[in-house]
């Protein structure tokens, strides 16, 4: 892509930048992906992006029982610290927060805890042991929605 298209790309809000020069992964995923499916098409973009919407969304569940919604990322760290959230986005395991579901080629997900704090470089899950017992006798169904594609 000619640098003039790329730059058009970010002030029209296109493409979203983590730094000079470094489009944010999800951003730069999005349109490598738009690229590849409209191959030899050209002008297949908005005039510009005037509001922002989030990167993805995450199915969530707040506490074991309740209804499972769907929320934008940007929320998530808000969310009570028992909430359980996942998406089959696998972009999602660009961000630290985020665990795989599955191994190797046969990831189908990821998922995390909302409450999220890091000690020295290494991710901790913030859930109280009370919360996270009621996770470990809860039947998982709602988890179910991850092997449904």
């Amino acid at each position: 892509m000619p640098e003039s298209t790329f730059s058009s790309l970010i002030e029209r809000g296109i493409v979203r930048m983590e730094s000079k020069g470094v489009p944010q992964p999800d951003s730069g995923a999005a349109l490598f992906i738009g690229r590849i499916l409209c191959k030899g098409e050209t002008h297949f973009f908005p005039a510009e992006i005037t509001s922002i919407e989030s990167l993805w969304w995450a199915f969530v569940q707040e506490y074991p029982g309740s209804p499972v919604t769907v929320q934008p990322l940007e929320v998530i760290d808000d969310l009570p610290e028992s909430a359980l959230a996942w998406t089959f986005w696998p972009g999602a395991l660009w961000r630290a927060e985020w665990t795989p579901v599955g191994n190797g080629e046969q990831v189908i997900g990821a998922i995390r805890f909302a409450a999220v704090d890091y000690i020295r470089g290494h991710r901790y899950w913030t859930i109280s042991r009370e919360s996270l017992r009621l996770w470990g006798s809860h039947p998982r169904r709602s988890l179910c929605l991850l092997g449904q594609r």
